[in-house]
C-alpha cells in the first residue's frame, strides 16, 4: 500500500480512498483532478481508475503552467507535469524550504496552496509548539500545573486511580514521528512508552490501569492500526487490529474492560464508530455508519440499568453536535448539545457529561441512567480559547487541558506569495 498523489476521473469514486486534497489541473479537460489520497489497490475498480503520479506523502497540486508542487520532507518541493499523459517529467527541484505540516497528527497536508495563474502561497517555520498541560477547576481557574513543556499533542489521557498520565509527545518541530509518555502526576517523573519509529497517537487506560491502548501508523503513513501494550512497560505491544487502507483510533474502552470503541473511516460512509470486543474472536462490529461522521465513542460508565449507552459527537445536523445512543444502535438517540459539541467525556460515575461547545465552553450536563435515560440542561462552565481536548478528574472538580506553556505565545509564520513563480526556472 502506498501513499501516493493521484489523478482520477470525476465521473466515479473509487473504491477505498479514505481521505483526499483534490486540486484540478488547468491544462486537463476539467474530468481529473489531482488528490492525496490511499487507494485500495486490491481492489480493480481502483487500480483501473486510478494512476499514480508521485510517491510523496503530503498534498500536492497542479501549480499551473505545467508543474506539480508538493512537500517532501519540509522542502515545497516541484517537478514537470503532463496532465494528458498523467505523469511527472524529469527532476524535482525545491522551491521553498521548512514548509511545515498542516495537520501534524496525520501528516498529510503541507502550508501551501499553488494558483492555476502560478501565483504560490506557502508558509516556512511553524507555529510554537511547546505545551503544557493543567488542572483548572469548573470556573476555570488554574489549580496546578501537570507538565514539563513540551510539544504535546492531543488527545491524552489519565490512569483510572488519577495518578498517571499517558500522553503523544512529538519530537520536534517536524512532527515526523511521535512517541506516547507516561508521566507519574504525584513524583513528576516522565518516561518514554513507545519506542519505534511511528506515530503513536490516542493513548486509552484499561479500566484497572493495567494497559493501554493507542493508535500506529509508519511514518509517512496513513493506516493507523490499534495495539495494546502493559502499562509498567515490560512487555512488548501486541497488534489488536489491522485497519487496512484507512485509520482506526481508539476512543474509549468500556469499564468492564471486554470493549474498546473506535472511530474509522472509509470512502463509501467516511468517519464511523465500531466496538471491537476483546473476548472471543476479536470481530469489530460497527456501532454507527452512515453518510455523516460519527466519532469519539464514550461508553456510559456502569449505567446500572442493564443497558449499554454511547455518547458521540456526529455532524448529522449539518454542525458537530454530541448525541446519546443506546448499544446496538436503534436509530433511537437524545441529543445532548444544543448550540454545537465535540469531545463528549463522562464523569467517572457516569452522573455528567462534559463537551465543548461551538463557543469554546466546557459544559456539563446532568445524566441519570434508570429506567431509560434521564437527561438534564447543559451547564456553561468555563471558556478557554482554542481548547479542543480535556480530561475530566474522578469526581469532575477539576480538569486537565492542553495550553501554550507558560511565557509562550503560538505565532503563526507569516504567509509569504509569490507571483509567476515560474518565471525563474529554466525552460
Amino acid at each position: 500500500m502506498a501513499n501516493s498523489c493521484a489523478s482520477r476521473h470525476l465521473l466515479r469514486e473509487p473504491a477505498g480512498v479514505p481521505g483526499k486534497n483534490p486540486r484540478r489541473s488547468p491544462q486537463s479537460d476539467r474530468r481529473s483532478f489531482v488528490y492525496c489520497a490511499l487507494p485500495n489497490l486490491d481492489d480493480e475498480n481502483s487500480r483501473a481508475e486510478v494512476q499514480n503520479v508521485c510517491e510523496e506523502s503530503s498534498a500536492a497540486g497542479p501549480g499551473g503552467r505545467g508543474f506539480l508542487v508538493f512537500r517532501r520532507d519540509r522542502t515545497l518541493t516541484a517537478q514537470r507535469f503532463d496532465p494528458d499523459a498523467v505523469e511527472t517529467e524529469g527532476d524535482m527541484f525545491p522551491v521553498a524550504e521548512g514548509v511545515p505540516l498542516g495537520n501534524t497528527v496525520l501528516n498529510t497536508f503541507g502550508a501551501f496552496t499553488v494558483s492555476d495563474n502560478g501565483t504560490l502561497a506557502y508558509q516556512t517555520g511553524g507555529t510554537t509548539l511547546r505545551r503544557e498541560l493543567v488542572w483548572v477547576d469548573r470556573s476555570g481557574k488554574r489549580l496546578d500545573t501537570a507538565t514539563q513543556p513540551a510539544e504535546i499533542q492531543n488527545p491524552y489521557s489519565v490512569s483510572p486511580d488519577g495518578k498517571m498520565l499517558a500522553m503523544r509527545i512529538a519530537p520536534g518541530r517536524s512532527s515526523q514521528g511521535g512517541e506516547l509518555w507516561l508521566q507519574d502526576l504525584t513524583r513528576g517523573v516522565l518516561g518514554r512508552f513507545t519506542f519505534r519509529a511511528a506515530f503513536d497517537s490516542n493513548p486509552i487506560w484499561s479500566p484497572d490501569g493495567t494497559r493501554i491502548i493507542f493508535s500506529r501508523a509508519a511514518v509517512g503513513g496513513y493506516s493507523y492500526d490499534l495495539f495494546q501494550k502493559l502499562a509498567n512497560g515490560s512487555e512488548n505491544e501486541e497488534s489488536l487490529f489491522h485497519s487496512g487502507p484507512s485509520f482506526a483510533f481508539a476512543t474509549d474502552w468500556s469499564t468492564d474492560g471486554r470493549f474498546i470503541a473506535y472511530t474509522a473511516q472509509v470512502a463509501q460512509t467516511s468517519i464511523d464508530l465500531w466496538i471491537l470486543p476483546l473476548i472471543g474472536e476479536r470481530k469489530p462490529t460497527v456501532f454507527l455508519q452512515t453518510p455523516f461522521n460519527e466519532q469519539d465513542g464514550q461508553f456510559l460508565p456502569d449505567a446500572g440499568d442493564g443497558q449499554r449507552w454511547m455518547a458521540y459527537q456526529s455532524n448529522e445536523s449539518g454542525r458537530d453536535q454530541i448525541y446519546i445512543q443506546a448499544i446496538p444502535a436503534s436509530g433511537a438517540k437524545y441529543q445532548i448539545s444544543t448550540e454545537g459539541g465535540t469531545v463528549p467525556r463522562w464523569r467517572r460515575d457516569g452522573r455528567e457529561l462534559f463537551y465543548i461547545s461551538a463557543d469554546q465552553r466546557l459544559v456539563a450536563v446532568p445524566i441519570s441512567a434508570g429506567t431509560g435515560l434521564q437527561v438534564g440542561k447543559p451547564q456553561p462552565l468555563f471558556a478557554n480559547a482554542g481548547m479542543n481536548s480535556f480530561v475530566p478528574s474522578k469526581s469532575g472538580d477539576r480538569f486537565l487541558i492542553n495550553v501554550p506553556a507558560s511565557g509562550e505565545q503560538a505565532v503563526t509564520p507569516p504567509i509569504i506569495v509569490v507571483t509567476d513563480w515560474t518565471a525563474t526556472i529554466a525552460r
